[in-house]
């Protein structure tokens, strides 16, 4: 018997096909069990949210491509093509029963939100029993359901969960199947629906290019990325070019909105009285106004992209000997960073973009955990429970914002320290090491 990393051997993700056990995986069914209890509760009591949702807007995109139009050509759409698979399959059952109806879409909108939702904790499972064979899981799958039913209102009324779907089964088919085309190719849909997918793909390449000298994973993972984003995004190019430029227009328009970090700036400021400050509702959020407005909108476009660029560089610095042994969770944990500094550095930060984290809770440990759940709770407080307030710039909902904000740092913080500290010696902790025998070459 040999004990070896898993990032270390080719192939001995095929070793561990993770079945089933009851009295090991009881967590497994008490956590779909919970999330089923969360669903009912939601969908019966589909009121309590004093907030208007984007479920409708869904539906009228929908009905408009059965109906024949061509989105970006006939009509506009402020998300990626591969968003309208998720609006449109639950039009296509509603509408088999009778004409326009809403309420019925937003059910089964619903109903398919929470099949992702729990199609990502199996997958997350698998994910937790290759890379973690003998250790002890049912606490992490309890994290990541509390994380979702913290969010649940993100999770069942936004299509963000989709995009968070489709990353996980990319992990699942690179880490567990080994399909690196396979694996490009979910890849690039989840971009191709939501676009913060795109972030991880360097990650992915720079893993094996550098880490794993396996140029062979690297490239058919490109070429199934790019053969995805051509498949989807490819057609609406030649149909209607303008509308898809219209839409990255629209969203690099888009000011300061009032729940981002650097909206907890400029309210800072005007505490303090070194700016004035208004809300405003355009371009489908609550945004602040402030003579600090559009340096700050501009200044977060750039530390985006340096930041992310500045990280793939380390990247790129930590995996130059090649052969060094690499935490078997690498590529979760180094995508975690990436999609934290996205969320933090935007100039917009919707409550909605934390469920995009949601497959990483399981793979964290120590008090990233609970700045998590914090920070889920408080976004849950600000908005839709004090909504008014936020458009109001009132004090209370704002230091609310401010405290998630912060929560959000702390947790990047520690995510980046234990990623440096770790990136090298990780492998030595015996707990998350996979146990093999023979090996594939």
């Amino acid at each position: 018997m040999q004990t070896t990393s898993f990032s270390e051997t080719r192939g001995s993700s095929r070793s561990f096909r993770p079945s089933y056990d009851l009295k090991r995986d009881w967590m497994l069914p008490a956590s779909i069990a919970a999330l089923s209890v969360a669903f009912l509760v939601f969908t019966v009591f589909n009121n309590i949210m004093p907030t208007g949702d984007d479920v409708e807007l869904y539906y009228q995109y929908a009905n408009r491509v059965l109906g024949g139009s061509l989105p970006y050509r006939d009509f506009n759409i402020e998300y990626p093509p591969f968003s309208l698979i998720f609006f449109i399959l639950p039009a296509i059952i509603s509408n088999s029963f009778g004409a326009y109806n809403p309420e019925r879409y937003i059910l089964l909108f619903q109903a398919e939100s929470f099949l992702l939702a729990v199609g990502t904790l199996l997958l997350v499972w698998q994910l937790l029993r290759t890379l973690y064979p003998v250790a002890r899981l049912n606490w992490r799958l309890a994290f990541f359901t509390v994380a979702t039913i913290l969010i649940c209102l993100y999770v069942f009324r936004r299509f963000d969960i989709s995009a968070t779907f489709l990353v996980t089964l990319s992990f699942y088919l690179f880490y567990k199947q080994r399909q690196p085309g396979w694996g490009g190719v979910v890849l690039g849909l989840a971009t191709a629906a939501k676009l913060f997918p795109a972030i991880l793909l360097p990650i992915i390449l720079i893993y094996y290019w550098r880490g794993k000298r396996d140029r062979d994973f690297a490239l058919r993972t490109v070429v199934g990325f790019g053969m995805a984003m051509g498949a989807t995004v490819l057609p609406f190019v030649i149909t209607g070019l303008p509308g898809l430029l219209a839409f990255l227009k629209y969203h690099g328009e888009r000011g300061v909105q009032v729940e981002s970090l650097f909206a907890s700036v400029i309210w800072l400021g005007s505490v303090f009285g070194l700016t004035n400050i208004k809300s405003s509702v355009d371009h489908g959020s609550i945004n602040l106004a402030s003579a600090w407005g559009q340096t700050l909108a501009t200044t977060a476009t750039l530390l985006t992209v340096a930041g992310l660029l500045a990280f793939f560089a380390y990247l790129w610095w930590a995996t130059r000997q090649g052969g060094r042994r690499l935490r078997v969770d690498w590529m979760l944990q180094a995508g975690a960073i990436a999609i934290l500094w996205f969320i933090l550095s935007n100039k917009v930060l919707s409550p909605q973009y934390l469920v995009w984290l949601l497959p990483f809770v399981a793979f964290w440990r120590g008090p990233k955990i609970w700045l998590y759940f914090a920070a889920l709770s408080l976004s849950f407080i600000a908005f839709p429970f004090m909504v008014l307030g936020v458009v109001a710039v009132d004090w209370q909902p704002m230091v609310v914002i401010l405290l998630r904000n912060l929560l959000l740092v702390g947790l990047f913080g520690l995510q980046v320290w234990d990623f440096v500290k770790g990136t090298v010696n990780f492998s030595s902790n015996k707990k998350f090491n996979v146990i093999v025998s023979n090996p594939s070459p």
